[in-house]
C-alpha cells in the first residue's frame, strides 16, 4: 500500500522524493512495473513495436511451446518433438519440481484489497502481458497454418 502511495505522490515520474524514501526505507527494489522498466517499454507500447522488437514473443505458462517457436524460427522447421498433430495428447511432457517450496505465488490467496494495489502496481505490466499474449497466440496459429502442424500448448 506505501508503494502505491508513493506511486500516486510521484504522478509517474521514477525518481521522486516519496519514491527515494520508499526506497531507503525498506531497501529493496521499486516493485512497480518490473517487465516493462527492464524492457524500456511504456503505457503507449503498441503490438507492432513489440513484434518489431522482438522476434519471438514467448509466455512461461507456455514455456515448452515458447521454446519451440524459437527453434522454429532458427530451423525453419517443426521439431517432431514440438508437434502433437498426430499425438493423442495436445501437450509436452514437462517436468516440474518444486525444490520442496510449500507455497507458490499462484496458490497464495489474496484480499480483493491487496488484489487493487498489486493491480495499481504492475498497471503498465498487465497491458504489456496482453499485447504479448495476442502476439504469442496468434505466432501459434501462423505456425500451425504455415507448417500444417499443431504445436503443442505446454
Amino acid at each position: 500500500q506505501q508503494w502505491v502511495e508513493a506511486d500516486r505522490a510521484s504522478g509517474g515520474r521514477s525518481h521522486t522524493s516519496a519514491l527515494n524514501a520508499m526506497h531507503d526505507r525498506y531497501r529493496c527494489f521499486d516493485p512497480r512495473n518490473k517487465m516493462s522498466v527492464h524492457l524500456g517499454v511504456g503505457e503507449s507500447v503498441t503490438k507492432t513495436q513489440l513484434t518489431e522488437e522482438f522476434d519471438i514473443i514467448g509466455l512461461l505458462p507456455y514455456f515448452a511451446t515458447s521454446t519451440c517457436l524459437m527453434a522454429i524460427d532458427v530451423l525453419q522447421t517443426v521439431p517432431e518433438s514440438c508437434d502433437c498433430s498426430s499425438k493423442t495428447t495436445e501437450t509436452l511432457e514437462v517436468a516440474v519440481k518444486d525444490h520442496g517450496v510449500k507455497s507458490h505465488g499462484d496458490t497464495m490467496q489474496i484480499t480483493q484489497s491487496q488484489s487493487d494495489l498489486i493491480e495499481q502496481l504492475i498497471r503498465i505490466d498487465a497491458h504489456l502481458y496482453k499485447l504479448s499474449e495476442e502476439i504469442f497466440f496468434e505466432a501459434v496459429e501462423r505456425v500451425n497454418t504455415k507448417y500444417s502442424v499443431k504445436l503443442c500448448m505446454m
